[in-house]
């Protein structure tokens, strides 16, 4: 899964950690500030344990928040 990040402020942004709820999943991102105007990536990875239903959160921390910002990601894993 990807997550496009847009900076709608007017200074960079700068995406300073990512910090999934379990180590189940896992996040790449360029750490390069995003410009105003700018767009960036998350890549967020799912390790496949079980199949079933699955809800995780991830954690966004930034230079131009004071509080981070939660994201719940939800998806089901099913049998080919």
């Amino acid at each position: 899964m990807v997550v496009k990040v847009k900076n709608v402020g007017v200074k960079d942004l700068l995406l300073t950690e990512v910090v999934p709820s379990c180590n189940c999943v896992s996040a790449n991102w360029d750490k390069k500030p995003i410009p105003p105007g700018g767009q960036g990536t998350v890549a967020l990875t799912y390790e496949l344990r079980n199949i079933g239903n699955y809800i995780q959160q991830v954690t966004f921390f930034s230079n131009v928040l004071d509080e981070p910002a939660v994201f719940t990601i939800e998806g089901v894993v099913k049998n080919k």
